[in-house]
């Protein structure tokens, strides 16, 4: 009879257990996410895109606003350019875990250079899913070719190297994308508990304290500027354009870009340089048509018929919104 008491009361524990761990809000059963990018966020590394909340054709992230595109399932760290890729940035376990799948020897080259065929099935690129348990996981897409360091069934701690940033499968920028999935389903770390379709401040997050202190709601911003000798496009940003640039007698022209992401509607970028003998060029580019990704400005003029004045030239950029400024910055360089 005794035995049969203890029993029922196992039993009914069980039970128990079981209801309150599936009848628990999501958040409280979620794993505690660190910062899966050796990275500053806001400094040198972004927050690009975040999931997709809208389950119809518009497009909404966790706080209402449009960093995002349709059904895109993850939250995207994005790096300047692709020098931290020839430098390396690793990437991180977000949790404790069991390494569930492994894949590298994708190369790296932007989605947008090569045929969609050779990414069809491999959109996730080089990557890695964790299993973390109670139907959790996480999976980190779009690392470096050959740097994948662990392999299916290696347990896993938060903070263990899993591999480093790149660009490979459907990337057309350098980045780590980090997915989040309950049973299967997407989930938004930053809005665990709340269902499609619903955003707002007021959420339930699954990262560390540490990290949400670092992952900060980022809006518009200059990503990259530079001085060059013509104008540059996207691609030779991403490859560092600008970088060592020199201003002599037989640079044919003298341009500042700029480079912002998370455009708003109606964002634009003003751009000016001012240098000796009163040399000036200025440039309002035209503002954007709608929510976009990234966006590009120039400001230049030919080389003077005179050649280069010495003395110091300064850029100003200058990011608009509404005729208000919300964000500028400067750079400079002297011709000796």
């Amino acid at each position: 009879m005794l035995r049969l008491i203890i029993l029922l009361a196992l039993a009914f524990l069980l039970a128990l257990t079981l209801f309150l761990v599936f009848t628990a809000p999501p958040g409280e059963r979620a794993p505690v996410l660190s910062l899966p990018i050796d990275c500053v966020p806001g400094q040198t590394c972004f927050l690009q895109q975040y999931v997709d909340r809208d389950p119809g054709p518009d497009v909404v992230d966790y706080r209402c606003g449009h960093q995002t595109y349709n059904g895109h399932k993850g939250t995207d760290f994005r790096l300047p350019d692709t020098r931290g890729v020839a430098t390396g940035v690793a990437v991180y376990a977000a949790a404790p875990g069991r390494v569930k799948g492994v894949r590298d020897g994708e190369p790296d080259i932007f989605s947008n250079e090569r045929p969609q065929s050779d990414i069809d099935g491999r959109e996730c690129g080089n990557g890695v899913v964790i299993d973390h348990g109670q139907g959790w996981e996480t999976q980190y897409c779009h690392m470096k070719e050959g740097s994948v360091r662990v392999r299916p069934g290696d347990i896993v701690t938060s903070g263990d190297t899993l591999g480093l940033v790149g660009y490979s499968g459907r990337a057309e920028f350098p980045h780590l994308h980090l997915s989040v999935r309950y049973e299967g389903q997407v989930v938004d770390p930053f809005a665990v508990e709340a269902g499609l379709g619903t955003c707002g401040e007021d959420t339930v997050s699954m990262w560390s304290d540490k990290a949400t202190a670092a992952l900060r709601y980022e809006d518009a911003l200059i990503l990259n500027l530079g001085f060059a000798s013509g104008a540059v496009d996207n691609r030779q940003v991403e490859g560092g354009v600008g970088d060592g640039f020199t201003l002599n007698d037989e640079t044919p022209a003298l341009v500042v870009f700029a480079r912002m992401i998370n455009a708003k509607e109606g964002d634009r970028l003003a751009l000016r340089i001012e240098g000796p003998q009163g040399f000036e060029v200025s440039s309002l580019a035209d503002p954007a048509p709608n929510h976009q990704a990234q966006r590009m400005g120039f400001a230049g003029r030919k080389r003077p018929a005179g050649g280069w004045p010495k003395g110091e030239y300064r850029a100003t950029v200058s990011l608009l919104r509404e005729g208000a400024v919300i964000e500028r910055r400067d750079i400079s360089l002297t011709m000796e």
